[in-house]
């Protein structure tokens, strides 16, 4: 009798163990990297990938008017946060034709995610003007899409540089209102960045977004200084009805952006939401079109579902960072 209970307790065990495995597999299922270039695999002075083999990562110029699409590069010429090498896409004088998509080879549209879910889109920066100048103008209306979501019905940018009216310079930001001129003027060789929903415009009213997060205001929001890496991460809740979405930023590791209760999808689409691609850079210096010559360096773009590889992967360095996906205010602190 001993050993018969022996052996059911072992099959008890086996049972509950098999299926706690299997809830802890069902997870791993669901966490996906939907994207990631890390340039230490490409080799420098190489165009970026275009993509052979299906599990390959892809940039496809993309021209927006006559001539060739610059075509970005691997280089190594500047330190990275975390390694040597770097995407490069050198941007002419006064043009906007460096636009990317960025996606798998294989078909992305098999890539859907439900009403709800939460999508993280990661990245190392820097703006480096080649003759010393500013990219952006300090004050007027001076920015440029530089990295954006495209899903079906749906499509969030962050755009970098500054946006006012010099007419409306003392204007304010008050309440959920973000007003196209209402953002102080940045310092002498910083830039700031602000968060869209181009094309599909669901929060007309609120656009752009500005800073509401940590003492960042539209009228002291976050600058980042040019020739210098930062790491930025947006993280958008997917709703396309009863308000239940949310678009947040972190800078460096500190939350600058959280907009909460909205709907981030274009009413009316169906879940699952597919994706399209991800839009690296777009129109430049927008809207005097009057930028110097400058490189716009990118590493380690991640597209994940689970916040957990923004942690690991070094987003969020130099901060204590709560290791679950945040909901309300985010547990992202500075030491």
């Amino acid at each position: 009798m001993k050993s018969q209970k022996n052996i059911t307790k072992r099959i008890i065990s086996i049972i509950i163990f098999s299926a706690i495995a299997m809830i802890n597999l069902g997870d791993m299922a669901t966490a996906r990297i939907y994207f990631f270039y890390d340039a230490e695999s490409g080799t420098p002075g190489d165009y970026l990938p275009w993509g052979v083999d299906v599990d390959d990562e892809s940039f496809y110029p993309v021209s927006w008017i006559e001539g060739d699409t610059v075509r970005g590069t691997v280089e190594n010429t500047e330190t990275t946060p975390d390694g040597n090498n770097y995407v490069n896409l050198r941007i002419p004088l006064a043009e906007n034709t460096a636009t990317h998509q960025l996606k798998h080879r294989d078909n992305w549209a098999a890539y859907s995610m439900d009403e709800d879910s939460v999508i993280y889109l990661a990245y190392y920066h820097n703006a480096k003007s080649l003759d010393g100048s500013d990219i952006w103008r300090e004050t007027s209306q001076s920015a440029s899409k530089s990295i954006g979501l495209d899903m079906s019905g749906t499509r969030w940018s962050n755009t970098f540089g500054h946006w006012t009216d010099e007419a409306h310079e003392n204007s304010v930001c008050y309440g959920n209102e973000y007003r196209w001129d209402s953002f102080a003027p940045n310092d002498d060789h910083y830039y700031s960045i602000y968060i869209g929903n181009p094309t599909y415009h669901i929060n007309l009213d609120m656009e752009p977004m500005g800073p509401n997060a940590n003492g960042y205001t539209c009228t002291n929001q976050p600058q980042f200084a040019y020739n210098e890496w930062h790491m930025f991460v947006m993280a958008v809740k997917l709703s396309s009805v009863g308000g239940n979405g949310y678009v947040k930023f972190w800078a460096d590791g500190v939350m600058t952006h959280e907009i909460l209760d909205i709907n981030t999808v274009e009413a009316g689409q169906i879940p699952p939401y597919s994706f399209k691609y991800i839009e690296l850079v777009g129109t430049t210096s927008q809207a005097y079109n009057d930028h110097p010559v400058h490189d716009r360096m990118f590493d380690k773009i991640m597209l994940t579902d689970n916040w957990q590889d923004i942690v690991d992967g070094g987003y969020l360095k130099g901060v204590e960072v709560d290791t679950t996906a945040p909901a309300v205010p985010s547990g992202v602190g500075v030491e």
